[in-house]
């Protein structure tokens, strides 16, 4: 008797199936191999059983960027469809995601589960398999509402770095005991009129909150096998060379637990011949984060390594931010001569790690901003922003420009009004994250506004103080209340209008936190329609740089765009959804210059409201083709 078993997938089923043919070897020695046969029958069966003894479903998850995240439990949102297709399109030099998510029965675990990728192929042309890094996005206690909850959030190579698990922090919140917990609550119902969903006890309370611990302190460099309890979701970030010809790529992705048959995956990449410019907008973003060899005894922001620095600098420059803020710059020494050591260093260190040399978003210091001015200190700034203009225009750097009060508002604002205009007549400017009202204050004299995203705080502290993050996270549509679309009406076009009439920008920020689909829709298709300049969102790492998991396990939060730990940096899908707002941005400028900004402008906003990015990003570089004489 021969044993032959053979793990096959019925069309249209990606679940493997496994089959055992029993077939049926007439010899002569037959009857005296009998015995043997039975044995090698037991055994072959024992093998079938170890190796197949689990089944499992595969599930695409497109758009891989949108306002649904994958919960550890639960119906799978609608960006999951059962199939093993997965298809993108990225132009040269441009890094593109794809995802998918391995699906378990009731109960059923995947041992050890290896996931590859072959190189790609057009005709002859290849796409290395080393182009396509393939991570897991991990499943962790992740909160910014009432209670966190296991969504996959952290893209990372060691499913086993961090442990979220089942129990609550110490200290939730902060609150030691009730009488801090009333506090809180009355607190809540003083600025928002009500208390929601909040409980009326903190024993009831903390147990919304689950920790996460770090097990390891750093994340591996490439994919270690994972194990798969119910769902897990992977990510595959293809990167296109730069002198990858036009085409249609194809390869397989192998998904390879070891307990259970073997599932392949078809990868398309279809790379249209299109060299992307660069957006008109720009890409920043807060970055309090501070070379060690600064030395800063006691200082509360977060310092690393020169090494470290252009590690997370490259990864920014990888996302699309290709001008971060600085927290340090140029300080006065004092015989009032300016010293320019920090910045000479700070900007070594972005030069290593390849960001261009454009404008720079420095601090105050060493001029006198934030307050009114005395007398002298007028001319004063006049004589120190001509000299750091003229330092930076001969290192190759563009236009220099200082910050004022972080967020300041009424008199302090209006306070600073002499200095702005001090700035400003130097020949550079102010740019400063504040309220709306500054258009009533300071419009004359701020030349980079950042404000708010419409909206965006406020719905933020309404769903972090009043909802139930359990009760959001399976349909955001009802929370998401689009900031696009809200940026487009009658108040806030005026508002972004009044620097536009100076010669002025307008950025955003906060924009947003909560949704990645949304992150990306405000980034990029939404920055072209709504007229808005930039983006210098809060922020890459926090202030801490610790990403909020400690070894004492807190929640993560959704401030930050990457966790930062030994060695590197963990990015979330949220700092996804920024590279994928800047590619948008890129898709537009090359449209816009090939000739085609009617067909952009005759678009229906709602396609860039609540529509696929995707599909009208696909078109976007079908009409690049077409307005170039070539066939889509």
């Amino acid at each position: 008797m021969r044993i032959v078993m053979d793990c096959v997938q019925r069309k249209g089923n990606p679940r493997s199936i496994a089959l055992i043919r029993l077939a049926t070897n007439h010899t002569t020695h037959q009857t005296r191999r009998c015995n043997m046969t039975r044995l090698l029958t037991v055994a072959a069966l024992l093998l079938v059983l170890t190796t197949c003894a689990y089944s499992y479903e595969i599930y695409t998850v497109s758009p891989a960027i949108s306002d649904y995240l994958l919960m550890a439990e639960g119906p799978l949102s609608p960006p999951c469809k059962l199939g093993n297709d997965l298809d993108i399109m990225a132009s040269r030099g441009e890094y593109e995601p794809a995802s998918f998510v391995i699906q378990t029965e009731d109960g059923e675990h995947l041992d050890n589960v290896r996931v590859s990728c072959s190189d790609l192929q057009s005709g002859t042309a290849t796409i290395p398999r080393r182009a396509v890094d393939i991570q897991i996005v991990d499943k962790l206690n992740v909160g910014w509402a009432i209670g966190n909850v296991k969504v996959a959030w952290h893209l990372l190579y060691d499913q086993a770095m961090i442990d979220a698990t089942d129990d609550p922090p110490p200290l939730t919140g902060r609150m030691e005991n009730q009488e801090k917990y009333d506090e809180y609550r009355e607190h809540i119902r003083a600025i928002l009129g009500k208390t929601g969903a909040l409980p009326e006890t903190l024993d009831e309370y903390r147990p919304l909150w689950k920790k996460n611990i770090l097990v390891k302190t750093s994340d591996a460099k490439s994919l270690r096998p994972v194990q798969v309890d119910g769902r897990e979701q992977m990510w595959l970030t293809i990167h296109v060379p730069q002198d990858a010809p036009a085409g249609t790529y194809r390869g397989t992705v192998r998904v390879v637990p070891e307990n259970a048959p073997q599932t392949r995956l078809s990868l398309t990449v279809w790379v249209p011949d299109i060299d992307l410019l660069e957006p008109v907008e720009t890409y920043s973003i807060y970055n309090p984060t501070f070379p060690e060899s600064e030395g800063y005894p006691g200082w509360s922001h977060a310092m690393v390594s020169d090494e470290m620095m252009v590690l997370e600098l490259k990864n920014m420059l990888a996302h699309g931010c290709t001008n971060p803020n600085f927290y340090n710059g140029v300080t006065s020494r004092p015989d009032g001569t300016l010293d320019y050591s920090m910045l000479e260093k700070r900007l070594r260190l972005r030069e290593e790690a390849g960001l261009p040399r454009g404008e720079l978003f420095l601090p105050d210091n060493p001029l006198i901003i934030c307050r009114t001015l005395e007398p002298g200190e007028y001319e004063r700034n006049i004589k120190y922003v001509k000299e750091i203009q003229a330092w930076a225009t001969a290192r190759g750097y563009g236009e220099v420009f200082f910050t004022g009060a972080d967020e300041a508002s009424g008199k302090t604002l209006l306070n600073e009004y002499e200095a702005f205009k001090s700035v400003e007549e130097a020949g550079s400017g102010v740019w400063v994250a504040t309220p709306p009202s500054f258009h009533e204050l300071v419009w004359d004299v701020l030349e980079i506004p950042i404000v708010q995203f419409p909206g965006m705080v406020a719905m933020n502290n309404s769903l972090e103080h009043l909802k139930l993050l359990r009760d959001i996270i399976p349909n955001p549509k009802p929370y998401r209340h689009c900031q696009v679309r809200k940026a487009m009406t009658t108040d806030w076009q005026n508002l972004i209008a009044i620097p536009h009439s100076q010669g002025f920008r307008f950025f955003q920020y906060f924009d947003s936190w909560l949704f990645p689909g949304e992150g990306r829709r405000s980034r990029g298709f939404g920055m072209h329609l709504t007229g808005v300049d930039g983006t210098m969102t809060w922020s890459y790492a926090g202030i801490k740089g610790h990403g909020r998991v400690r070894d004492a396990g807190e929640t993560i939060g959704h401030r930050n765009m990457v966790m930062r730990v030994k060695g590197g940096v963990l990015n979330t899908l949220n700092w996804e959804a920024f590279r994928e707002g800047y590619d948008d941005s890129r898709y537009i400028a090359t449209l816009i210059a090939a000739g085609g900004e009617d067909w952009l402008e005759a678009q229906d906003h709602e396609r860039i409201f609540e529509g696929n990015l995707d599909e009208l990003r696909r078109e976007v570089a079908q009409q690049i083709l077409t307005l170039k004489g070539e066939a889509p």
